[in-house]
């Protein structure tokens, strides 16, 4: 309700995902649910709150495990002391997404993310895709393991990247202590 004003009694909820820590250190618990009476044609229905959301839209699960050529790209950053792969993936979205009050449909800024949708046009017909990228992209592949139980088509994780949920805790508690003497 707060990010896209979906009512929760339009929601199942079919699993509650481990708690992931964002970059900004704050623990998120991700809840993945099914809404069985909602088609793309009610996209428009929902809303997205300006200062979390860009924009709403539909992408298959499964190309967070098979995207298409060069619509995926990642990186490997130091983070927590442990390496970390940041993905990324393109053109998401095409043809069925919601934009809120917006002057220019081409950037919109969430905070400090400015985040810019990608137009292309072929055969004289115009694409507006979005990218998903981050903790969004990292949560998509995870729900798409989950649901077609197999991995990625790609290298998931950067060379020694801690994944042990319990190693993580401790450098996020470490950490925290750190911060919070300073």
């Amino acid at each position: 309700m707060e990010e896209v004003r979906l009512p929760p009694s339009e929601t199942q909820v079919l699993t509650i995902l481990a708690p992931v820590l964002s970059r900004h250190l704050l623990v998120v618990t991700p809840i993945v649910v099914f809404c069985p009476n909602m088609t793309t044609s009610d996209l428009p229905s929902l809303y997205p709150n300006p200062g979390e959301v860009a924009a709403i839209f539909t992408a298959p699960l499964e190309y967070f495990l098979n995207p298409q050529p060069g619509d995926h790209a990642c990186f490997d950053m130091s983070w927590l002391h442990s390496e970390h792969r940041i993905h990324r993936f393109e053109r998401c979205g095409a043809h069925n997404y919601v934009l809120g009050e917006i002057n220019d449909a081409s950037e919109k800024t969430i905070g400090t993310i400015e985040t810019t949708a990608t137009t292309t046009t072929t055969n004289n017909q115009t694409e507006v895709s979005w990218p998903v990228y981050g903790m969004t992209a990292g949560l998509s592949i995870e729900v798409a393991r989950i649901a077609y139980q197999r991995e990625p088509d790609y290298e998931l994780y950067a060379p020694g990247q801690l994944i042990d949920t319990k190693q993580m805790a401790t450098l996020y508690n470490k950490e925290f202590a750190i911060r919070s003497s300073l």
